[in-house]
C-alpha cells in the first residue's frame, strides 16, 4: 500500500477509551452513526432482521460464535436474496478491530439505502461484519494471538515462507522494551527507518510490509496456520457462492493514504487483459492501485484475495476500500503511522515505559484507525456510499 502503514495491539485488553463521536451523519434522505462500541455495533447489524420481516424479501442470517476467547463474540452476516441468483455482491468489514467502526457505519447506510426501494435488490447481496469482534472490542487490529488476519487467508507455502524484506527492518519494527514516546525514542526510530531506506531503497520498506510469518510478537504477523475467524469467513462465503458465476468482493479498512478520502486497491496478481477490463468495468473512471505500483506494496494472505484465487471458476472482482487518516502517503505521515504500529506493538508485549506514554500510544492509535472527527465521519460515509451504490450498479448492468 504506501511508503509506510500502520497496525497494532495492547498490553491489556480494554474497550474503547474515549468517548466516541456518533453525532448523525446524513446523506440525502438517510442518516446513519458511528457506533460507540462493538456491542453497539453488533446490535445494530442484527437489528436488521426485524426491519427485513416487515418486506417480503427472501433472507437469513447467521452469528458464528468465536471461541478464542470465552466471551460471547461473533461473526454476524446477513444474506439478501435478489432477483439474479448468478451475482453475489458481498461487502465485508472489521477485519482489522478498529477499523469496524467506519466499516459498520458504512454497511448500516448501504442496508438503508436498501429498504428505501419496495422492489428486491436485483443481484444476491452478502454483508459480513466484524471479521476480527475481539480487535473491534478492544480496539485493537489483531486478534487475541496477534495474527493479522488479513495476513492470515494464506495458502500452505505462504504461511511457511519467510519475508527477508521484514527481516531487514526486524529490529526496528520489535523493540523489545517498554513503549516511551519521548523525543530521543522518536528520533531514534525516525533514523533508523530513513538510514534502512537510504541502504536498501523504498522497495525494501514496501515489501516489509507485506506481511511476515516468523515473529508472533511483532507486526503484520500471519500466523502459522488459518486462524478460527478465517475459517468462519472463508465458510460464510463458500456457502452463498453456489450457482454464482460472478462475485463483487469489497472489503472496508480505515489507514491508509490521503485523509478524509477514499483509495481503491485491486488484486496485485490482476495482470491479465480481461482481469482488468473485468474491474474497471465495475470501479470505471477510478484510480485503482496494486501492490505493483512504486509507492505501494503486495500483500500476503488478503482476504479479496483469497475469494478470487480460490474460485477460478468464477468471475471474481476483489476490491479493497482504504480512507485514510494521517496522511500515510507523505514521509512525514509514512513515519507517523509506521512508529504508532510499533509502539502498540510494544505496549502490547512489554508495556509503557509510565502512564503517560500508554495514554499517547492509545490516542495515536485511534487517530491512526478512527480519528474523532466529524469531517472525517463525514467523507468516509459519502465517498464509501457513493462508491458502494455505484459497484453495485455497474455490476448489476455487467
Amino acid at each position: 500500500m504506501t511508503l509506510f502503514f500502520l497496525c497494532y495491539t495492547p498490553l491489556l485488553a480494554q474497550e474503547l477509551y474515549t468517548n466516541p463521536l456518533t453525532q448523525p451523519i446524513v446523506v440525502g434522505d438517510l442518516s446513519t452513526s458511528f457506533p460507540t462500541n462493538y456491542a453497539a455495533a453488533k446490535m445494530r447489524f442484527k437489528s436488521y432482521s426485524d426491519l427485513l420481516k416487515k418486506k417480503k424479501w427472501q433472507y437469513s442470517t447467521s452469528s458464528q460464535p468465536v471461541h478464542t476467547t470465552s466471551e460471547h463474540l461473533t461473526i454476524d452476516s446477513l444474506f439478501i436474496e435478489g432477483q439474479n441468483h448468478n451475482k453475489l455482491f458481498i461487502i465485508t468489514s472489521g477485519i482489522h478491530g478498529p477499523e469496524g467502526f467506519a466499516g459498520s457505519t458504512l454497511q448500516d447506510i448501504y442496508f438503508q439505502s436498501l429498504l428505501t426501494s419496495e422492489k428486491i435488490p436485483e443481484t444476491d447481496i452478502l454483508l459480513i461484519h466484524s471479521l476480527n469482534p475481539y480487535g473491534y472490542k478492544y480496539f485493537q487490529r489483531t486478534n487475541p494471538s496477534n495474527i493479522d488476519l488479513n495476513r492470515n487467508h494464506a495458502n500452505t507455502q505462504e504461511f511457511f515462507s519467510t519475508n527477508q524484506a521484514f527481516e531487514t527492518m526486524s529490529a526496528i519494527y520489535t523493540p523489545k522494551y517498554s513503549a516511551t514516546t519521548g523525543l530521543v525514542a522518536k528520533v531514534g526510530f525516525y533514523c533508523a527507518a530513513i538510514l534502512k531506506y537510504i541502504t536498501h531503497g523504498k522497495r525494501i520498506i514496501l515489501n516489509s510490509l507485506s506481511g511476515q510469518y516468523q515473529n508472533e510478537k511483532s507486526i503484520f504477523y500471519g500466523g502459522h496456520q488459518l486462524s478460527e475467524e478465517s475459517q468462519i469467513a472463508q465458510k460464510i462465503i463458500e456457502t452463498y457462492l453456489v450457482n454464482k458465476t460472478s462475485v463483487v468482493h469489497i472489503d472496508l479498512h480505515t489507514g491508509f493514504g490521503t485523509k478524509n478520502k477514499l483509495h481503491f486497491y485491486g488484486s496485485d496478481e490482476f495482470t491479465s487483459p480481461d482481469q482488468l477490463k473485468l474491474v474497471q468495468n465495475i470501479f470505471p473512471d477510478i484510480s485503482i492501485d496494486t501492490g505493483k505500483d512504486k509507492d505501494f506494496y503486495p500483500t500476503s494472505g488478503d482476504f479479496v484475495d483469497w475469494t478470487w484465487k480460490n474460485h477460478p471458476q468464477l468471475k471474481v472482482i476483489p476490491m479493497v476500500f482504504e480512507f485514510g487518516t494521517l496522511d500515510s502517503q507523505t514521509l512525514s505521515g509514512g513515519l507517523a503511522s509506521l512508529w504508532t504500529s510499533v509502539l502498540e506493538n510494544q505496549l502490547r508485549f512489554y508495556g509503557a515505559a509510565s502512564p503517560h506514554d500508554k495514554e499517547i500510544v492509545k490516542k495515536r492509535y485511534e487517530m491512526l484507525f478512527n480519528p474523532q472527527d466529524i469531517n472525517w465521519q463525514k467523507a468516509v460515509i459519502e465517498q464509501g456510499f457513493s462508491a458502494l451504490r455505484k459497484a453495485e450498479k455497474q455490476f448489476r448492468d455487467l
